[in-house]
Parts: C-alpha cells; structure tokens; sequence
C-alpha cells in the first residue's frame, strides 16, 4: 500500500497524514481497472468494485477527521492513520485468512481509542462490550476457516463453497455469518454499539461508524457465493435484521440522548444493508452496498456535529439542547442537511439505495415490503425530532455558543457534498 511507503514521512505532522490518504487513494484508483473481479497485484492482496468503493469511503472518513484539526495529540493522529491502514487491508485482501486478521485487529486501535480519548468514565466499560462481542461470534468464524477443507472451502473468496441447504447448512450459515453479523449489527448482538459511541471521542464515533461497521457488510458481500442456498440459516438472519431493525427504529423514537439516538439509527439502517446483501438479488444487493456507504456518511456527520454541540453546551440531551437556531443558525443549517441525508431525502444517495432495496423487498415478500415502509416513516420521525427538539425553542446555553470554525464547517460540507455525489462514484464502479 502506499500508505506504508510515506510512513516515516507522515510522523511529521498531521497534514502529511492527509496527503498521504489523498495519495494512497489515486494510487488504487491507477489500480483499479473496474471491469475484472479482482485485479490481482499479488497472490494474497487484490481489489474488487466493492472493495474499491469502501476503500474510497475509508480514505474519505479518515480525510474528514484529519480535516477537522484535532487538538489532540499526535498519537491520537496516528492511531487513526493505524486504523486506516488496518481497515483498507481488510478492503484490499482476498485472503479468507488474511481477512479474518485484519478483520480482528481493527479492534486493537479502536480500543485504544475509547480508552484513550473517551469522553466518559465508563469507557473501560464499553471497550470489554467491544472485544467481547466481537470475539466471542467471530471465533465461530475462525474454527470455520481452519477446517475449509472439510466444508469445501479455499483459500481465497472467490473459491469458496459452503454445504448445502438442511439442517447441517443452516448451522454452517450461522457459524459464517455470525461474525459479520455482530460487526454490523444485528439486532439481538447490537449493545456493543451504542456503549462504544457513548464513550468515544468524535473522531472515534466517526471512525466506527463510517468504518469499521462496514467491515460486516464487505463480509457478507464476500460471503454471499457461499451462504446463497443454505436456506434456514440465511433466512432467520434476513428476518432478525428486518424486524430487528422495526423494532430498533420505533426505540430510537423516544431517545432524549443525542449520541445514544444516532447509534440505534446507525443499527435501523445496517439492518437495511443486512436484508439486501441477503435477498441474493441484484437489485437488493446494488441496494445494500450503495447504502452502507450513503450511511457512513451521513451518520458519520451526525456523529461528528453531535460531538461540536457537546463541546459547546456540556450536554448531550435533546432537551437541555434546545434553541440552537436563535444561537448558532449556521451549525444548525449543518445540522438540518444532515438530519434530511439521514432521513433519505432525494437526491441524497440514501434515497436511492432506499428505493432499491424497496424495490427488491416488493418481489420478495409482502411483509418485509411493509416493515421497510415503517422503517422509513420512524426514519423520518426521529430525524425530525431530534432535529426540531435541538433547534426551536428558548436556549439557556447562549454564553457558552459559539459559530462554528471553518475547519468544522469544512468537515460539515465535506459529509454533504460526499453523500450527494456518491452515486456517480457508484455507477462508475
């Protein structure tokens, strides 16, 4: 990668960090050739079009929190450059193995993080719930790689093949997908998330939902030749994720915590990502991968701007928030565009990986046509509450507001106009 080469270079100062990502990202992209599967630069490492298209997305992320300038140390710097090399790894190996051990490291720095620069003092808390969740699903997932030989697997994605439907198959389905799923998450596995954004810095929050949540989905995308016909298995994580997500998406509702609202709506809209990958359509599946990159953006700079308001007022609650309109218009507006991207506004990308995955769900069945429709009305809800409950009203916070600096307006716009161009990046991958 050539992140790697600029390394020694990079200890310099944070701006070289942000021209080397820049770098790194149109070195792949002379790379790519977007037409092949894989294009291979080894035996062990190679980039496919959704591999290419998250890579873009972690290069634009980590961009974002480099752009925000800081003021924590330099190593908070390079634990989030770590990070991003650890995650484009995950992007950039074709590799079960290989994978599987980025896929684990990524936990390391972001540990770190919420040790190091959480805000609460339950974060050693939340960065148990972290590892534990994690490890405990994905070590399924390891035993299932080390004996690929005896279910009919390889060494690369592209050679791997799963049993088939029965009994036996929908066992073997839960055993692989069960550490994608709780890196997602799915309902059910999700209380590691919400306890690491509470804890988490803004640039931590950022990091882990921009990113590291996407690992799951890539996953799944990798996956999906080998758990298509395993029947029961598949079909009962379709079903948890759809009606999980209802179920979430009505709790984010009544939610008087910022951070804690943002969280559960990142797990309402991943649900989203998990039925479209599994309904094996085209459609469907174009759907999923479209929105889990329209997500990272968006909630990324929900994330981002709930941490300038806490900042500013000391308080995360939507009701000790009130009256930011009369106070600071300008981080408001910010505050509105994203609220609208999070909703799924046209001509936002999240509109249209929406209407995909709508449009895939009408086919395949009734009922999880209509919990999506409710998904989409408490999208709207809660995204206008949070919105309308932080702007309007009388401020008692005025003496400690200020208008945003240009660095987080910058940062703001970068979310924006990241989400709204994102379909023609798409449609050319």
């Amino acid at each position: 990668m050539f992140e790697l080469l600029t390394l020694p270079v990079i200890l310099v100062h944070p701006v070289c960090m942000s021209v080397s990502l820049l770098g790194g990202y149109f070195f792949e992209l002379t790379e790519f050739g977007g037409v092949d599967l894989w294009v291979l630069s080894s035996g062990f490492t190679g980039l496919d079009g959704v591999g290419f298209f998250m890579l873009s997305l972690n290069k634009c992320i980590f961009l974002a929190i480099m752009l925000s300038g800081s003021k924590e140390s330099r190593g908070y710097g390079m634990t989030i450059f770590l990070l991003s090399l650890i995650v484009g790894g995950c992007f950039q190996i074709h590799s079960i193995v290989g994978f599987y051990v980025f896929f684990e490291t990524s936990l390391l720095p972001m540990m770190v993080l919420i040790l190091g620069w959480g805000y609460q003092p339950e974060r050693l808390s939340a960065s148990k719930y972290l590892l534990s969740y994690t490890v405990f699903f994905s070590f399924p997932f390891l035993i299932f790689i080390l004996a690929g030989g005896f279910f009919g697997g390889g060494l690369s994605f592209c050679e791997w093949r799963v049993s088939g439907p029965g009994s036996w198959g929908g066992l073997m389905a839960w055993i692989l997908l069960s550490g994608f799923a709780v890196k997602i998450p799915v309902f059910g596995i999700h209380l590691w998330s919400p306890k690491a954004h509470v804890e988490a810095s803004s640039g931590g929050s950022m990091v882990l939902v921009g990113v590291l949540l996407k690992l799951g989905g890539v996953g799944l995308w990798r996956v999906m030749p080998a758990a298509e016909g395993l029947g029961l298995g598949g079909e009962l994580l379709s079903s948890l994720a759809i009606w999980g997500g209802l179920v979430i998406s009505i709790v984010c509702v009544v939610q008087s915590d910022l951070k804690l609202l943002i969280a559960y709506s990142s797990v309402s809209h991943m649900s989203l990502v998990v039925w479209g990958l599994m309904s094996f359509s085209f459609l469907g599946s174009q759907g999923g991968v479209l929105m889990m990159a329209a997500h990272g953006f968006s909630s990324s700079g929900l994330f981002y701007q709930a941490g300038l308001i806490y900042s500013k007022t000391g308080s995360r609650s939507l009701l000790l928030n009130q009256g930011l309109l009369s106070v600071v218009p300008g981080l408001t507006l910010y505050w509105f565009f994203l609220n609208c991207l999070s909703m799924g506004t046209p001509p936002s990308s999240n509109f249209v990986s929406e209407i995909e995955i709508l449009s895939s769900s009408s086919v395949l069945s009734e009922w999880a046509w209509g919990a999506i429709l409710a998904m989409s009305f408490f999208s709207v809800t809660y995204s206008m509450v949070a919105y309308t409950m932080t702007s309007q009203g009388r401020s008692g916070s005025q003496c400690r507001l200020g208008e945003s600096d240009g660095s987080s307006s910058l940062v703001l716009v970068f979310h924006i106009l990241c989400s709204l161009l994102l379909v023609g990046l798409f449609s050319g991958v």
